[in-house]
């Protein structure tokens, strides 16, 4: 008798759309696999309908996790339940007796990186480390992600993702995007605890935009170690940001998105006279400072007042 699993997917296909179903980024290969209690390859060779309910019959050719009877049924769906055709051969991610259409599931044709990690994992000596970039939810294809301290780099597809593997340790990731940056806050160190680890770190950068100049004391001489705060006006939704000037009283903010800007300096190295850019000790007679996103705005040098 021929090695065979029942898929049955309860989903109201013919009443209510398929594209009724809100599904997210797909979790990677590796989250997939660990999460799901049964993973197998298979190729559909029935599929009967009865009402709402489909169900896809498999002749299993690989058993790659879990337990899988002979003409075991696993039962689910509903209108998120994965859609099978007769004939094709998937990778099946079945939890609590379902294959979720939000899942991996896949034709195998499209599923190289599961079925790649799957066969492999009792031999796995590197862990795997994966996510999605993004600047305010917009995907940044085509930056490198890397490893601080290690020659290890990944450049991120269409989509957004990358995917790294590395030996088990802790590590620090960075993205070197002319436009953006990670904030920060942002540099979390990732755990990775043993080969089998699948680790999912999505990267969310900010504009990169940049605001330069010098500062100088009423002497004219550039001042050390003067902090300076840079406040969005009405018009601009952002948190102020501070920055402390160089030896040479060179400052830079950055990071900063688009959006029109005042910059301040309240008391400091015995300078009791809270100065705004130009050089000006009342808000409402500052100059503003318009940036574009990702835009670098320089020279904005002023002197503080006596």
């Amino acid at each position: 008798m021929k090695l065979a699993i029942l898929i049955a997917l309860f989903v109201a296909w013919k009443s209510r759309p398929a594209e009724a179903c809100s599904c997210g980024d797909p979790v990677p290969a590796c989250e997939a696999f660990q999460s799901s209690p049964v993973v197998f390859v298979g190729k559909v060779v029935a599929v009967k309908e009865s009402g709402s309910e489909l169900e896809a019959t498999f002749t299993v050719t690989e058993k790659l996790k879990g337990h899988v009877e002979n003409e075991q049924v696993i039962k689910g769906g509903g209108l998120c339940g994965t859609m099978f055709q007769k004939g094709k051969t998937y990778i099946v991610y079945a939890s609590n007796g379902s294959s979720s259409l939000c899942g991996r599931t896949a034709t195998t044709d499209r599923a190289k990186d599961d079925l790649a990690y799957a066969r492999g994992f009792e031999k796995r000596t590197k862990a795997v480390l994966e996510g999605i970039v993004s600047v305010e939810e917009v995907k940044r294809a085509g930056v490198e992600v890397r490893v601080r301290g290690a020659n290890v780099k990944a450049r991120t597809d269409k989509n957004g993702r990358y995917k790294l593997e590395l030996p088990p340790g802790k590590y620090t990731l960075d993205v070197v995007d002319p436009k953006a940056r990670v904030p920060a806050d942002g540099n979390e160190v990732v755990n990775l605890a043993a080969p089998s680890t699948c680790a999912s770190r999505n990267l969310s950068l900010v504009w990169n935009g940049r605001v330069r100049g010098k500062l100088l004391g009423p002497d004219g001489k550039p001042i050390e170690g003067a902090q300076l705060t840079l406040v969005a006006t009405s018009t601009t939704r952002a948190g102020n940001q501070f920055t402390t000037t160089d030896a040479k009283g060179a400052y830079e903010f950055s990071g900063v998105q688009a959006g029109e800007y005042q910059i301040v300096v309240y008391t400091t190295k015995g300078v009791p006279t809270t100065t705004y850019y130009p050089g000006v000790d009342d808000a409402t007679k500052a100059k503003a400072i318009k940036l574009s996103q990702s835009g670098v705005v320089q020279k904005i040098d002023f002197k503080l007042l006596p």
